[in-house]
């Protein structure tokens, strides 16, 4: 399947809200599914504010779905936004960012399995 659509800002505002089955705002970027790119799915990725939109919208799903969290190694993480040419102060205000959100996330319990990489 296709791993990301990058569009503008004003093509996000150009879409029907009311056909999102998860949204989230991370880091100055739009991350959403329509219910019917869910549908023809297997797996979605989104960041722990997006599964509680998606939780949300539960009653509005005809097939279940499973909450994996995937824990990836600092130093992975790290690798990765370097290759992509991210810079430092990039990669810090992530790292802080991802922890706090994701640390709250972990706690809540709110995940059916726990994969780390």
């Amino acid at each position: 399947g296709v791993s990301h659509t990058f569009v503008t800002d004003e093509f996000y505002h150009s879409v029907n809200k009311d056909e999102m089955a998860a949204y989230t705002f991370y880091h100055g970027y739009h991350y959403w599914t329509t219910f019917d790119m869910l549908l023809d799915c297997n797996c979605y990725l989104i960041d722990p504010q997006g599964v509680e939109f998606l939780l949300s919208n539960k009653h509005r799903l005809s097939n279940g779905f499973v909450i994996v969290l995937v824990v990836c190694p600092l130093w992975k993480r790290i690798h990765h936004m370097r290759m992509r040419g991210t810079t430092w102060r990039l990669i810090l205000s992530r790292v802080i960012s991802d922890r706090k959100v994701f640390r709250r996330f972990e706690k809540s319990g709110n995940y059916d399995y726990r994969i780390n990489m």
